[in-house]
């Protein structure tokens, strides 16, 4: 609103309604980004897959905005890995669900889901594709290194056999 006369009390009240609302979502972003970072570190930092999901849950949750009410489940190939409050009944209206694939294949899912009537925010459903996307990178790529290392493994074997055998 441009000021060619002084603003009245109510305009200038809703200003600054309008700040705090800019700065309210730009701290939930904030937070958004610091989860991303997270997993990253958390990807560097873990020996295996297994303590990837493990721990998956502890980065997510304080990027939500209702961070005391949210919970989740990462289920990747069959086995679920449950938030620090362990396993806790899911209602669909209250939850958010993003699938994970692998090669065209369903893997599993990342269930986000509130304890109460909550809603999320269009942004941390989107921060849900990301992270569900990144650990599809990861997957795949753990499950690339361990083959090119099995096939490593065999070649060697050939050689050596072809070494011996002549």
């Amino acid at each position: 609103i441009p000021m060619t006369n002084k603003p009245t009390y109510k305009e200038l009240e809703q200003r600054i309604k309008g700040l705090e609302q800019t700065e309210k979502a730009l701290k939930e972003r904030v937070k958004e980004l610091g989860c991303i970072s997270n997993l990253v570190k958390l990807v560097e930092n873990s020996n295996t897959l297994e303590e990837v999901f493990t721990k998956f849950s502890t980065i997510i949750q304080p990027a939500m905005q209702h961070l005391d009410h949210v919970h989740s489940n990462l289920i990747v190939d069959g086995k679920t890995f449950y938030c620090k409050h362990g396993k806790l009944e899911i209602k669909p209206e209250w939850s958010y669900t993003s699938k994970i694939i692998v090669n065209d294949i369903k893997r599993g899912e990342l269930i986000v889901f509130h304890d109460k009537d909550l809603t999320f925010l269009e942004e941390e459903k989107e921060l849900c594709r990301i992270l569900t996307e990144r650990l599809e990178k990861v997957i795949e790529r753990a499950e690339t290194k361990q083959a090119l290392k099995e096939s490593e493994r065999f070649f060697s074997q050939m050689f050596e056999q072809s070494i011996v055998s002549t």
